[in-house]
């Protein structure tokens, strides 16, 4: 699953769309968390099957499709048609 935090329909994970569901999300305030405390929440989480953190970004961060790969597989080629 990816939350995206940022504004809705900015992330695109069509090559693994049917991997990995991808839900909108709103969050206001700041995310309390054992040992760090209060951090400003990231604009979008990947969180693996096992329900563990695989990956949170800022805006700026391009890491995703590595991260999408790593735990989810290649991402879909649309298939082209033959005629």
């Amino acid at each position: 699953m990816l939350l995206n935090f940022a504004e809705p329909g900015g992330i695109d994970i069509t090559p693994w769309a049917d991997r990995v569901q991808l839900v909108d999300a709103k969050y206001v305030g700041k995310w309390e968390l054992p040992v760090l405390g209060a951090v400003t929440p990231p604009n979008a989480v990947l969180i693996r099957p096992d329900g563990y953190v695989a990956w949170v970004v800022g805006l700026s961060d391009l890491e995703l499709p590595a991260a999408l790969t790593v735990w989810f597989g290649q991402p879909r080629v649309a298939n082209a048609l033959t005629w």
